[in-house]
């Protein structure tokens, strides 16, 4: 039976797909087969990536069985705990636990160069499952996209920023066009309106 590295992984969109490429550098580090529990977010939004994704190598796990690992397993870890540990102690363990993180983790025994190349290498093997794609519009190549999302964390970003990123393209060339994506329909009505 192979060994596993188990992790738990929270966040939106941006923050799980840094941390599941992350934790796919360290299983093919190490040699070992990942599971992830995906915590629930934004009311089911990004939940789970594989949803989005083709990836047969990574095996999704609830959360009792999640809890059941983080209760039995002799190496369990925070993010902040897993960062700082020797490579020696993942060649005992049958199975490493990693609890609940988002955003990346870089662990220490990796080196940077080497974890840079393999991110780089899996996102860019990254494959968006077809079903999804066949939903995705056709944008032109000359289309200017803009993603508007104001309130990020304690971060509010007036809609002033984005009117002013639109003004600027649209001074540059009046017949300027754009692809908009937001979450917030009074955020759209006013960029339609204006």
């Amino acid at each position: 039976m192979r060994k596993k590295l188990i992790v738990g992984i929270d966040g939106g969109l941006v923050n799980k797909l840094l941390a599941y490429l992350s934790a796919k550098v360290i299983c093919n580090y190490l040699d070992r087969d990942l599971y992830i529990y995906w915590t629930p977010h934004l009311n089911g939004l990004c939940e789970d990536l594989l949803i989005l994704f083709d990836d047969e190598l990574v095996n999704k796990i609830t959360y009792e069985q999640y809890k059941e690992h983080l209760n039995s397993e002799e190496y369990v870890y925070s993010k902040e705990d897993f960062t700082q540990i020797d490579e020696s102690a993942f060649f005992n363990a049958d199975h490493v636990v990693i609890k609940i993180y988002y955003l990346l983790v870089k662990p220490k025994f990796i080196s940077d160069q080497i974890f840079l190349n393999q991110m780089k290498l899996l996102w860019k093997n990254l494959q968006i499952k077809k079903s999804i794609l066949d939903k995705v519009p056709n944008i032109p190549a000359d289309t200017i996209t803009v993603h508007i999302r104001r309130h990020h964390g304690n971060i509010n970003i007036s809609m002033k920023k984005y009117e002013d990123i639109l003004e600027k393209e649209l001074n540059a060339d009046p017949r300027a066009k754009f692809f908009i994506t937001t979450d917030n329909i009074e955020d759209k009505t006013h960029i339609i309106k204006k």
